[in-house]
């Protein structure tokens, strides 16, 4: 008999839905897997933390080279995006990972700056199935999935194609609209 898998619904303030940077799927999926462990650390206990540490731990009895090169790609890569009041932000989203033979566990250490938009959720903020996310394979997918998801109760979706390619990290790719929406659209669509 099949085991079905749990559904766990992560949670992300709309700054960072919304910022510029550009992951793979297995680095998304690793950043879904922080962003996770930050809410179950932080969030989720009872009684919630009101300090914290920007320090997880994330169990991987396997060990793979996959997961290692995606923590290693997060490390290099940068998250940006400028809140409504005018705060910008530049910051990698970890600052490093390690690990931990003895505990089979990777420690993973985030931005202190991106904490708050992890753990303190104001009024905006996006919700999302972590088993949905982690399923999608398309490099945008991931992407859109978290867009339409911010958007579902608003009954339109709130970014034009300069918005999304500027997010994207794809403005000097695509010129002509009818190719942006072929492959990034349209291939997005067909994953999600």
């Amino acid at each position: 008999m099949e085991e079905k898998k749990q559904d766990i619904t992560l949670y992300q303030a709309n700054p960072l839905t919304e910022s510029r940077y550009e992951f793979s799927p297995t680095e998304k999926n690793a950043f879904y897997m922080v962003i996770r462990q930050v809410r179950k650390n932080y969030v989720e206990r009872e009684p919630p933390r009101t300090e914290f540490e920007n320090l997880v731990q994330i169990t991987d009895k396997n060990h793979t080279e996959r997961a290692r090169k995606a923590l290693r790609a997060l490390r290099d890569k940068a998250i940006e995006f400028e809140d409504k009041e005018g705060n910008w932000l530049y910051c990698g989203f970890i600052n490093q990972a390690r690990w931990v033979a003895k505990k089979q566990v990777y420690e993973v250490e985030v931005s202190s700056d991106l904490m708050p938009y992890l753990v303190q959720l104001a009024s905006q903020y996006t919700e999302y199935s972590l088993l949905v996310a982690m399923s999608l394979k398309g490099k945008h997918s991931q992407r859109f999935y978290e867009l339409c998801s911010q958007y579902k109760n608003r009954g339109v979706f709130g970014k034009t194609v300069q918005q999304l390619k500027e997010m994207f990290m794809l403005e000097d790719k695509y010129p002509l609209l009818p190719l942006f929406k072929q492959k990034v659209i349209n291939t997005a669509q067909i994953l999600l």
